[in-house]
């Protein structure tokens, strides 16, 4: 018979494994080629580009769109 603190702990582990495995099997297949070159722009301009290059999708409150950016260069390279 088990004890209730060796179900807890497998339980952790396996949500353990589980938040791992969903989180390390996208981002293999989620890289992208970002070229993105911004200077006083907006938050939700930035997030634009990398959707438009990328197949990142965000969700965000859209308060947070208009947040100012002062400057921005990113190239990357999968």
């Amino acid at each position: 018979m088990r004890s209730k603190n060796s179900c807890k702990c497998s339980k952790k582990l396996l949500r353990a494994l589980l938040l791992s495995t969903l989180f390390a099997v996208p981002s293999q297949f989620a890289s992208a080629q970002l070229n993105i070159a911004l200077s006083n722009a907006q938050l939700g301009t930035m997030i634009k580009q990398i959707q438009s290059q990328s197949q990142y999708q965000f969700f965000y409150d859209d308060d947070l769109a208009d947040t100012p950016i002062s400057s921005v260069n990113v190239i990357t390279v999968p």
